[in-house]
């Protein structure tokens, strides 16, 4: 036997369901202290629920919009389907972090990757390094360079053919030259 005091009534087990109600006039049933309950089957809350512990979830949790103050952290992969937004720093930490960028309608597709402290811009699709940061400094470009408006470069070396069209101006004492075409 339970002794609710007056103005509670408590309904028998009907289909494993108890229903506690409160009399007009007195009783609540506001509250409801417990060391331990056990629930099995679907459970609706109509108000906010506060949880000041862990909430340990086995399964598939389906949360319409959450609100995380603190560290987060995941075992496993992250989707996120429309977007991520970042507000702040976005850190990618590993022994060779990577950022791949994904064209989902065309080619190629590009990785940007920090290995052993050299930075690269990978085109995944070709399985090639287009632009490379090496751990001194120095800059690597695949394929041509094609700049537009003013060049300053302060020390130039060119193996190969070198094309000049316009007016090519040398200034300073001395021309170095093996062979030296003119035309025109």
């Amino acid at each position: 036997t339970i002794n609710f005091s007056t103005n509670l009534d408590v309904t028998p087990i009907s289909a494993g369901i108890v229903t506690v109600t409160a009399a007009a006039g007195g009783g609540s049933t506001a509250e409801v202290r417990a060391n331990t309950l056990v629930v099995t089957g679907v459970s609706t809350f109509t108000g906010n629920i506060d949880a000041n512990g862990d909430l340990d979830v086995d399964g598939h949790t389906n949360l319409d919009n959450v609100s995380i103050a603190g560290v987060s952290t995941f075992n496993g992969n992250v989707d996120a389907n429309d977007g991520l937004d970042v507000t702040g720093m976005l850190t990618v930490s590993s022994t060779i972090p990577r950022i791949r960028l994904i064209d989902t309608n065309t080619n190629p597709d590009f990785e940007l990757n920090n290995t052993n402290g050299v930075f690269t811009i990978r085109d995944n699709s070709n399985s090639t390094d287009r632009f490379t940061v090496g751990a001194t400094g120095n800059i690597s470009i695949l394929k041509d360079l094609d700049v537009d408006g003013h060049t300053n470069l302060d020390n130039v070396s060119v193996a190969g053919v070198s094309t000049f069209a316009g007016i090519t101006t040398v200034t300073g004492s001395d021309l170095f030259t093996k062979r030296l075409n003119v035309s025109g």
